[in-house]
């Protein structure tokens, strides 16, 4: 069988697509190609190692200004220094608000850089910042890592380390005002700043700042060494020095001033068990509660009550935490100077308090504390606690354990023997619980039900029946007082016994009463079963449910509901059949008529009813309420009208209005039906075509308006507006007079609405749009936009184009085979 040749007209087309799609192919090969080169260099940053992260955010470059020790100034001295211009981190340093981007907005490159060349950089994960330290010499790292605190909520009370959720707070908790006054004490040194003043005789001022050798130069004076004194002693030095320069100080006429106006940094190491180990610049006013809260303060294993300040190779100073944290003491702590190191070694003795104290936790206790010192940094017990024991669960020293024991549970003295709950060792590891009191209430009896005071009330040494009613306040007038209900626990055999007593007898008044007696006075109410009564079908107020009352008739209920409408006809009411003997029959029937509804059946009065009886006013078959069209607009008469459902139309109605006025305009006609449109024309529907000749319904709403003379031009164009109407213009020139159309306007769905609430879609014939049956005064033409087609990314682009490519390389490849054939 001989294999028929595909046509040229074929595989011209088909090779030329393959070719299309292999350059659309290489395209974006080439531009993933691209898109992954910048992606490394955005990741490896300008010096191609592991740099910056590609974004940054605002508040992470903020954070990392204000922990890296550096003023503002110093901050903007070295960007200067650096070629940069300071205005470029303005906006991250802390005297300006933050950016209203919020924490998220990226950081530019170029301030990123700036801040490096000052000092302060951002490592790849935003969490590592070294800072330089401020007197220009030695490199300071501080390492900012996310603070592992101990947020109220998030773990147990008995949980938390005592004293870290002081320091997971802020790092500047503990930090000087720089901007006070020095203290008496204060030392000066390399990096200080003073100034000098003379009144008197000679006025002069001098701004000078501490040299590294601890010196100062100024005119008259020459060079004056400053170092280790205090403002006092350096304000004297300069008296004397000042004694031989001008007559008039020694006499009183000159006088010589000398302040600090802005202090050093020092450069500090805070190690051990600390949140972010590192080296801070911290103030020379700077203590070592500032450098620990700056570091985060001690771990969950660091101690709090052996902190270390080391200075020279030797340490100066053991600070115990716990005298400000539980006694607001901090005259222990310690001004730090340049190059000190704060240290905090590992946690000693730890013990967990839980139960009812005041300030539950984990604390560290120092040689020779105990039981009573922890219940002191608790803030001592609550008035909950038990008084008799405290427990203690201890892990074992290894010498004291044997196999299968090595936990065990203590019982120590309770609070109320405090000195010898003093003389109880604690271990390390051991977790001391304070028990609270039982939840049992002893001496109590309970009266409940119709008195005018119920709950629970002290049992009083012979108290009866009679008197704990009185201090109810005695029983409501609707009690059964004849049949009180006691009950009472039999504690040796754990049952109960039931009474049953009548107030009007002396002798059950004076029953005495028992602990945990229950005393339950009858509600009469309750004891007569009230049930409804329900009504529905042709009543005013529609279909109720009534509270049955004794001596309710008929006409009462129907009363209650606001009486009959005027189609009701007949009442039926369903009784529940009560009978001794069985009977399929579950209800009775009983039928009233209803009279009218002016002068109700008087007999109506006369039937009682029952609980759960059912009454049901049916309504007249043959009544029909009137109904209504409302007529708006350039009618002769408008208003409303009542029709005929099913027989009166349009024209009908339009005649009985009187017709239209001159200034109608037929076209603007609408009938309006549940809040929707109606399309009628009303020119075919006075030409008594049945189609537009509508029949109307009850609540219909008819209008017809003036001429309006223009067309509005709304949607996907330049400028929506009202043109005016001109019947020799197309849809398109309607669009060019608003300016024509946006490039997101959807050409194919353009929609014309006529003021009649029809609509109709303009066409595209030839290129043109078009409308058959031309356009209205009054109609709308709307230009809706393109709807957005999800955008593939670049990966799946690429994949689709591989697909369709291999398929169409498939067809070749088998048109080739079959042309070998």
């Amino acid at each position: 069988m001989a294999t028929r040749p595909v046509p040229r007209v074929i595989i011209g087309p088909l090779v030329r697509s393959i070719r299309r799609l292999a350059l659309g192919v290489a395209v974006a090969a080439v531009a993933l190609g691209a898109g992954a080169t910048r992606t490394a260099a955005q990741v490896t940053g300008p010096a191609g190692g592991t740099g910056r992260p590609a974004t940054v955010s605002e508040q992470a470059v903020r954070d990392a200004v204000r922990r890296s020790g550096l003023s503002e100034e110093q901050v903007r001295e070295r960007l200067r220094a650096q070629g940069y211009d300071p205005a470029l981190v303005d906006r991250y340093l802390g005297s300006t608000p933050g950016s209203a981007d919020g924490p998220a907005s990226p950081v530019p490159a170029a301030a990123l850089d700036a801040l490096r060349a000052a000092g302060v950089r951002v490592a790849p994960d935003a969490t590592e910042l070294r800072a330089d330290s401020a007197d220009g010499g030695d490199t300071a790292s501080e390492t900012v890592a996310p603070a592992v605190g101990l947020p109220g909520g998030t773990r147990a009370a008995a949980d938390r380390v005592f004293g870290r959720d002081v320091f997971t707070r802020a790092s500047t908790l503990f930090a000087p005002l720089t901007g006070a006054a020095v203290d008496p004490g204060y030392r000066l040194g390399g990096g200080d700043t003073l100034q000098v003043v003379l009144t008197g005789q000679v006025e002069a001022a001098y701004q000078v700042a501490v040299r590294r050798d601890g010196t100062i130069v100024l005119p008259r004076f020459g060079t004056v060494t400053v170092a280790g004194l205090t403002q006092d002693a350096a304000r004297t030095l300069l008296r004397r020095r000042a004694v031989g320069l001008w007559s008039g100080v020694a006499q009183g006429r000159t006088r010589v001033d000398l302040a600090v106006t802005r202090t050093r940094t020092s450069l500090v190491y805070v190690i051990g068990e600390v949140e972010q180990p590192g080296a801070y610049s911290v103030s020379a006013l700077g203590t070592a509660f500032h450098a620990l809260a700056r570091a985060g303060g001690p771990t969950d294993r660091g101690s709090f009550r052996a902190v270390e300040v080391r200075r020279a190779g030797r340490v100066v100073r053991r600070l115990d935490l716990y005298d400000y944290l539980v006694r607001g003491d901090i005259t222990g702590d310690e001004r730090l100077e340049q190059g000190d190191v704060v240290y905090v070694p590992i946690a000693g003795r730890t013990v967990r308090l839980e139960g009812a104290v005041r300030r539950p936790g984990i604390f560290q206790l120092a040689e020779g504390e105990g039981a009573a010192d922890l219940l002191a940094f608790a803030g001592g017990v609550l008035p909950t606690a038990g008084a008799e024991r405290v427990q203690v669960d201890r892990i074992l020293p290894a010498a004291q354990r044997t196999p299968g024991r090595e936990r065990v549970v203590l019982d120590l003295p309770g609070v109320r023997d405090p000195a010898a709950l003093a003389r109880v060792a604690l271990y390390d590891g051991d977790a001391l619980r304070v028990p609270a009191v039982g939840l049992l209430r002893r001496n109590v009896v309970v009266v409940r039900g119709a008195v005018v005071d119920s709950g629970t009330f002290a049992l009083r040494p012979g108290m009866t029946l009679g008197q704990l009613l009185d201090a109810a306040q005695g029983p409501l007038p609707w009690a059964v007082t004849e049949r009180v209900k006691l009950r009472r626990q039999q504690p040796a055999t754990g049952g109960r016994e039931l009474r049953s007593l009548d107030l009007a007898d002396p002798a059950a008044r004076a029953t005495r009463l028992a602990e945990f007696d229950t005393v339950e006075v009858l509600d009469a109410r309750a004891q007569q079963p009230s049930g409804t009564v329900y009504v529905t079908g042709a009543v005013t107020r529609g279909d109720r449910t009534l509270p049955f009352a004794a001596g309710m008739t008929l006409r009462d209920a129907v009363d209650l509901v606001g009486g009959f409408r005027e189609d009701a006809q007949r009442i039926e009411v369903a009784r529940r059949r009560v009978s001794a003997s069985y009977s399929d029959t579950t209800s009775e029937l009983l039928t009233f008529g209803v009279g009218r509804p002016t002068d109700p059946n008087p007999a109506l009065a006369r039937v009682a009813l029952r609980p759960d009886d059912r009454v049901a006013v049916r309504a007249s078959p043959g009544f029909r309420a009137q109904r209504f069209v409302e007529l708006a607009g350039l009618f002769r008469t408008p208003g409303q009208y009542a029709i005929n459902e099913g027989l009166d139309r349009v024209t009908d109605v339009l005649a009985r209005a009187g017709g239209l006025l001159p200034a109608a305009q037929l076209a603007s006609f609408r009938v309006v039906r549940e809040g929707r449109t109606v399309a009628v024309r009303l020119d075919a529907a006075l030409r008594e075509r049945g189609r537009d000749n509508l029949l109307l319904q009850h609540g219909d709403r008819l209008s017809i308006e003036a001429d309006p003379q223009t067309v509005l031009v709304t949607g996907e164009v330049q400028r929506s507006l009202l043109v005016a109407y001109d019947r020799r213009l197309t849809v398109r020139d309607y669009l060019e007079r608003a300016g024509g159309l946006r490039e997101s306007a959807d050409v194919r769905r353009i929609l014309v609405e006529s003021p009649g609430g029809g609509v109709r879609r303009v066409r595209r014939s030839l290129g043109r749009l078009d409308l058959q049956g031309g356009i209205e005064p009054g109609s709308v033409i709307s230009v809706p936009a393109r709807p957005e087609r999800p955008r593939l990314s670049l990966r799946e682009t690429l994949t689709t184009v591989l697909q369709v490519t291999s398929a169409l390389a498939s067809l070749a490849l088998a048109y080739v085979a079959i042309r070998r054939q």
